[in-house]
């Protein structure tokens, strides 16, 4: 009974009488060193997020795979991108000459390989001194044939970097009158100037041009 007086003493629960102030005091001292001693329990570090700071090689590995099928699908993609887009530049060049040469007929009734002389002038190129050819920085160069001892009267347009050309014959001309072709400078049917000759052509098959060339004629 006294210990349970001190204690709720202690804890202020009740208050003890003179009798049992020392040995409530004592208790007191007891608690009190008790309370001390305990320390609040501290967390343990998570080792496992450590250890997960990195990637392991299969996570690699498979971060290269993916990579590797993106740039296998995308790459193709984008140089057929760029083919046709430099290849729709030379359309458009070649086809400035070949109505300049037209409306340069009906006022002449003939054709001619002087720039100078057509009504079109086509910006930024250089012309040359020896060849009735056209030069740009870009590594196109558009040439003009129209000799009267020629039986093929053209305007015509190639990429020297991307390896195609775009071919027009005029009206007039003796062989192959209105044909517009495209020459791919490549024999691999697979390459990308050849496919792009195909698309453009609708042709199914390719005929022989100049050597390491091949011809498609528009439908």
């Amino acid at each position: 009974m006294e210990k349970e007086r001190c204690f709720k003493a202690v804890v202020g629960q009740a208050m003890p009488d003179n009798a049992s102030q020392e040995a409530c005091s004592f208790i007191r001292h007891q608690v009190s060193l008790t309370t001390k001693s305990v320390k609040p329990r501290q967390a343990k570090p998570d080792l496992r997020r450590k250890q997960r700071g990195g990637f392991t090689l299969i996570e690699l590995l498979v971060v290269v795979l993916i990579i590797g099928i993106l740039a296998a699908v995308a790459v193709p993609q984008y140089q057929m991108a760029v083919a046709k887009t430099r290849y729709a530049t030379l359309k458009n060049l070649t086809k400035s000459l070949a109505d300049a040469e037209e409306a340069y007929y009906l006022a002449n009734g003939t054709y001619t390989e002087d720039f100078e002389t057509l009504s079109v002038e086509p910006a930024g190129c250089t012309l040359s001194d020896t060849e009735p050819k056209c030069i740009y920085s870009s590594g196109v160069v558009c040439s003009l044939r129209a000799r009267s001892s020629s039986s093929e009267y053209t305007a015509q347009c190639w990429d020297t970097k991307l390896g195609m050309q775009y071919m027009i014959y005029f009206t007039h001309s003796i062989a192959n009158p209105g044909k517009r072709i495209c020459v791919a400078r490549n024999r691999d049917l697979s390459s990308v100037q050849n496919k792009v000759c195909k698309t453009e052509s609708g042709a199914s098959t390719p005929g022989t041009g100049s050597v390491g060339a091949y011809t498609w004629k528009y439908q």
